[in-house]
């Protein structure tokens, strides 16, 4: 019998496959309430593809799992934007240890070189993508190796709050108020404060030219400590009987704080949300990187999947866009 502390994942994809992760129970398709043959659908556009790992869980079981070779769920991936997610958490565990006053703090009275920087800009306006920096700022910033403080040189997008503009300078910020308020690097601060409280210990996560951690993007982690992150997510922030990520900040995070130019997208705090509502969809909540990689969530029923993928940048929402035609419609 195996110990419930080492269930392993189930998977249809590559028989035997097997990948150990704490706290997961092994199930079928069944077991998770979606039948088997809609995996078997899905599978065929998984092997025609760049798709590395789909993996379904629900409520604590692994009802699928595909790898396009074995052992790869193990290895660690760049999530490239689905770090921006991760960044939000941070924000919030810093949020509520103190460290940051409120959201609404000027990012002027925390960065000692952001002198140039829209008095009115808060870090609520980052976490939106609402700063009215623009992509060329950034694009600037990382070509030509600039200090943080020439982040604000350049024509902006707009003023702060007026638009949502999606942009890794924003996440950028966020890191570099994150290693102010903590005098520790962003990545230090989710060492201790998220990842050592989840058991993930084997991941990396690039730095830019000034030495801040990226915000939106070069954290590396392996599709199963994603699942153990996003099992998290979805049990309220708590591991077992210990609270990770505060639950209030997750239903804020969670909400709809701007409008996109996406039909039927929203964004909250560093995530997306998929609005449903017409009846056909629920609400999903999700990070996206490029290449195929996301972190699904839908809190009502428990659904959580995990894609890595490498694909071209013209295909990176066709694992998402399967997850709505074949696993969605399944879910009650």
């Amino acid at each position: 019998m195996i110990p419930a502390e080492m269930i392993l994942f189930m998977n249809i994809g590559n028989k035997g496959a097997t990948c150990m992760i704490h706290s997961f129970q092994q199930g079928s398709p069944e077991d998770i309430g979606i039948p088997t043959e809609r995996f078997e659908a899905l599978e065929d556009q998984l092997k025609k593809s760049g798709v590395e790992t789909f993996t379904l869980c629900r409520r604590g079981i692994v009802g699928y799992q595909y790898e396009n070779h074995r052992g790869i769920i193990d290895q660690k991936h760049k999530i490239n934007s689905v770090t921006k997610s991760v960044l939000s958490s941070l924000v919030g565990i810093a949020l509520e240890q103190g460290r940051l006053r409120s959201l609404d703090e000027p990012v002027s009275e925390i960065l000692a070189n952001a002198a140039n920087a829209p008095s009115e800009l808060t870090v609520r306006h980052l976490l939106t993508m609402t700063s009215g920096l623009s992509r060329k700022q950034w694009e600037a910033y990382i070509e030509e190796e600039l200090p943080l403080s020439a982040i604000w040189s350049g024509v902006p997008s707009g003023e702060p709050g007026e638009k949502m503009i999606y942009n890794n300078a924003d996440s950028q910020l966020l890191s570099a108020v994150i290693e102010a308020r903590t005098n520790m690097s962003l990545q230090a601060f989710a060492d201790q404060y998220l990842f050592q409280p989840l058991g993930i210990t084997d991941y990396s996560w690039e730095s830019d030219h000034n030495g801040i951690t990226f915000g939106g993007y070069g954290l590396y982690l392996s599709a199963a400590d994603l699942m153990r992150y996003g099992a998290v997510l979805m049990n309220r922030g708590r591991r077992n009987d210990t609270e990770v990520i505060p639950e209030s900040w997750l239903e804020t995070a969670f909400h709809s704080h701007t409008i996109t130019d996406k039909p039927g997208q929203s964004y909250g705090f560093h995530w997306w949300i998929n609005e449903g509502g017409n009846g056909k969809q629920p609400r999903l909540v999700y990070a996206a990187g490029r290449g195929g990689k996301f972190l699904i969530l839908e809190p009502v029923s428990g659904v959580t999947a995990v894609i890595t993928s490498v694909l071209p940048q013209r295909k990176s929402l066709h694992p998402f866009q399967w997850f709505l035609r074949y696993i969605v419609p399944e879910i009650k």
